[in-house]
């Protein structure tokens, strides 16, 4: 499905960021897409999505004040929606995306191990390069 280079990202080492489309479920009256970047997170059970892509997507909110811990112990409540997220080609289809402020993200989408899980992802850090097959 493709090669993509690590990029920088400010004051943090390199990383997986790779091109991605959002699209609402097949079961949604709404059919519109949403290009975006994204982080590719080993570390994140989840995956988290702009609140901006959610309501520019209209995507029906199925839970309210979903928990959210971060690394350091935080804990945020967040909204859930069901989406399908294509990685090139291939579509996760029906992902819970989590919303989240996108300024604290850096406006793009953090996959985490929920998609993952579905794909065969090799990070290779030594030259730079995530592949998804």
């Amino acid at each position: 499905m493709g090669v993509f280079d690590y990029q920088n990202i400010g004051d943090f080492p390199l990383a997986p960021i790779i091109p991605v489309k959002i699209t609402p479920p097949s079961w949604s009256e709404y059919q519109g897409e949403y290009l975006s970047e994204a982080f590719v997170d080993t570390g994140s059970d989840c995956t988290l999505v702009p609140l901006e892509i959610l309501s520019a997507l209209k995507l029906k909110v199925v839970a309210n004040k979903v928990p959210i811990t971060g690394v350091s112990g935080g804990t945020v409540n967040v909204s859930a929606c069901y989406g399908n997220l294509w990685l090139g080609e291939k579509a996760i289809l029906a992902v819970k995306m989590h919303g989240f402020p996108g300024d604290r993200i850096q406006h793009r989408v953090l996959i985490g191990r929920d998609v993952i899980n579905q794909c065969c992802i090799e990070f290779d850090g030594i030259n730079s390069k995530l592949t998804i097959k």
